[in-house]
């Protein structure tokens, strides 16, 4: 490799440096030694390797032959189609639905708006409490989407004292940046600093509610007065797109080389939603698409090819899922010629969502993602209308089938985007794909089921990677297992956002620590935060309908845990409905026995000695799950939970089961046998 790129070198360049050490040594076997040296070196290589590396810049190439601003220049023009579309999709709303929505307006027509005074603001610095005041931040946003949404239906100008009262409530918020998030501010947390313009999520979440209410009542809005639309546009300039264009240090951007997630599609879609709808400078429009379109390019170009989600499940729509929304406002602002359907990552991207569904709202959870979600059936569904799709659009269906109501009335943005496809979740055929097995590779996430297609029978998915991911939790060699769609051995997930989540006592919390989920502490060693703690020998193999996943978890957990090898290996066999987990290992001592952890929300009985039966229920008559723990003495510790999200999840209390190893030694193998119970089979 190294001499084809001295061939092509300029000659001009070879006399210096590394070429001339190759000419000074004149000796073919000094040459070659110089490049084993070269090779050595991890930094070096790494570098070349960047610099030879290309980077993915979907939507650069897919913009690059297009005359963007020629459609951004008839802006207006796309604005009134958009506009008299919305009118037809509203028409044809069913009576029954207009009356829900209107229905809820009413119900708003006397509220108060509440007040967002400094204290409750300076509670997240004083207290970690981030809950109060986005309650209160919340309510006032859904009110005045849902008064808005109320006079689209009923055109009636009774909500319009109501709808300026909330406008002006928000825009006169000294900030719509999230308390939680002014760490990105230069003074840190505590309150706003009128001089550091922050874009964060609330920011970005805001803006696009404000410009839709002026996009859709401009001029009822003037006929009130012109001042409204004045104040719009200058909050919006002033707090989302002239911010957006003279800054690139949010490290949201990418600009600077850092991690990105799912802040970066998020914002650029709410700031391209924003400025489509109120920047009239098309070269204004045209600057802040560039650096919409390179700012998620690098989105893009970090992700695996696998499409694998390393936020989780929960995180998906506001990832994958706002990335497509960004795709289909590209593809309808260029006049559909810009167009994605023929590229695989995003394929990979769209389809992750439904290999990772269990059974109804039961998806797999990992790092900070609930164990129950609904994924945005209209992103699902937009993706299958990006590759005419028929499992995407049908699994969005589906997603839209489980929800109370499908238009979201508390969420302008949402309401406008699954408007334009809510006659076809209505209408088209419900499907859940719920493949038999799925692998992940980049992710090293695998999913197997009993049967294709159905959520009868046992469902197990487990994962390698690392602890440093996206939300991540200490979890490598984490595992899940359903019954009929119902959790067995489970992953805990996160509790309510407090402001331990994302600083340094993160790790302080008992849902993130490995001894909480379904993985060892070894020598009395739990799992280390960070990239460099992570599987190794990941591998795959499906053969005679069994899956095989494996892996060796020792470098997981610190050195002075001293482990010389700790090989986790999953073996599922579909056909009898079972689960093997086999821990072998070897130690450099042996300190204190090892200990298997297992979570479950499950009532628990020991039918026999070392033979544990799961029961769906209290009174012990739904048997779910058989475990055979011949290896280990079983310890049983009751959880109660006493945190609202993970009591949405899982109810009152969680189960640990302890398995202490029985042999200690500096070698051994443990094996665990899970399998459904003849009676459910």
């Amino acid at each position: 490799m190294y001499y084809a790129l001295y061939k092509k070198a300029d000659p001009r360049h070879r006399e210096g440096g590394v070429w001339w050490c190759i000419k000074a040594a004149r000796q073919r076997y000094l040459a070659c030694l110089f490049f084993v040296l070269v090779w050595m070196n991890a930094g070096m290589f790494s570098t070349l390797w960047g610099q030879l590396s290309t980077p993915r810049n979907l939507l650069q190439h897919a913009v690059a032959d297009q005359n963007i601003q020629a459609c951004l220049s008839r802006i207006n023009k796309w604005r009134r189609g958009w506009r008299e579309s919305l009118t037809r999709q509203l028409t044809a709303l069913p009576a029954t639905i207009k009356k829900q929505l209107a229905d809820t307006a009413d119900r708003q027509l006397e509220f108060d708006w509440p007040a967002l005074p400094a204290s409750l603001f300076l509670e997240y610095k004083q207290n970690g409490n981030r809950s109060d005041f986005e309650t209160v931040l919340a309510k006032r946003r859904s009110v005045l989407s849902s008064l808005v949404v109320g006079y689209m239906v009923t055109r009636e100008k009774r909500y319009l004292p109501q709808i300026v009262n909330g406008l002006y409530a928000i825009m006169e918020e000294s900030t719509w940046v999230l308390p939680a998030h002014l760490t990105l501010q230069q003074s840190g947390i505590g309150l706003p600093d009128p001089g550091d313009k922050i874009i964060d999520l609330g920011c970005a979440m805001t803006a696009p509610l404000i410009a839709s209410v002026q996009f859709l009542m401009r001029d009822q809005l003037d006929s009130i007065s012109p001042n409204i639309n004045k104040r719009i546009d200058l909050e919006l300039a002033t707090r989302i797109l002239r911010p957006y264009l003279e800054r690139t240090d949010y490290w949201w951007m990418g600009f600077h080389a850092q991690r990105v997630n799912n802040w970066n599609p998020w914002i650029n879609a709410d700031v391209l939603y924003t400025a489509l709808l109120n920047e009239n400078n098309p070269a204004i429009l045209d600057q802040l698409l560039n650096k919409i379109i390179r700012s998620t390019d690098i989105f893009i170009n970090q992700y695996p090819a696998d499409g694998g989600c390393d936020e989780g499940t929960t995180y998906w729509s506001h990832a994958g899922g706002m990335l497509v929304y960004l795709l289909k406002l590209l593809n309808s602002v260029s006049e559909g010629k810009i167009g994605f359907k023929n590229d695989t990552l995003l394929r990979h991207m769209a389809s992750y969502i439904y290999k990772m569904q269990i059974a109804g709202d039961y998806f797999v959870n990992s790092g900070d993602a609930a164990p129950r979600t609904l994924p945005s059936p209209a992103k699902v569904y937009l993706y299958g209308t990006l590759f005419d799709d028929d499992t995407l659009k049908g699994f969005g269906a589906y997603l839209a089938s489980l929800q109370k109501s499908v238009l979201p009335a508390d969420n302008l943005q949402d309401f406008i985007m699954t408007l334009g496809v809510f006659d076809r979740l209505k209408k088209h055929p419900k499907i859940t794909p719920q493949p038999a097995v799925s692998w992940l590779r980049d992710l090293q996430v695998v999913t197997a089921r009993s049967g294709g297609g159905s959520q009868r029978g046992m469902f197990f998915s487990a994962k390698g990677g690392n602890n440093g991911e996206s939300h991540n939790h200490n979890d490598v060699g984490n595992f899940v297992i359903y019954a009929n769609g119902q959790p067995v051995i489970v992953d805990a997930g996160l509790g309510v956002y407090s402001s331990k989540t994302f600083s340094k006592e993160r790790y302080t919390l008992w849902q993130v620590q490995s001894d909480w989920h379904n993985v060892p502490a070894i020598n009395g060693y739990s799992q280390q935060a960070g990239k460099e703690f992570k599987a190794e020998k990941v591998l795959f193999d499906q053969k005679d309908k069994k899956v095989m996943f494996s892996m060796d978890i020792s470098k997981a957990y610190p050195e002075k845990a001293g482990i010389n090898s700790w090989s986790r290996v999953f073996v599922f066999n579909p056909d009898n409905r079972s689960l093997e987990l086999t821990d072998q290992f070897s130690l450099c001592g042996a300190v204190k026995p090892g200990r298997l952890f297992l979570l479950t929300p499950c009532t628990l009985e020991e039918k026999l000695p070392g033979i544990w039966i799961f029961f769906q229920d209290k009174a012990k008559t739904k048997p779910l799950m058989e475990m055979c723990t011949r290896d280990y003495n079983v310890k049983v510790e009751q959880k109660v939970l006493d945190d609202s999200r993970l009591r949405n999840s899982w109810g009152e209390k969680l189960f640990r089961l302890v398995l202490i190893v029985k042999d200690v030694g500096l070698k051994g193998k443990e094996k665990v046998t899970f399998r459904m119970p003849t009676i459910l089979k």
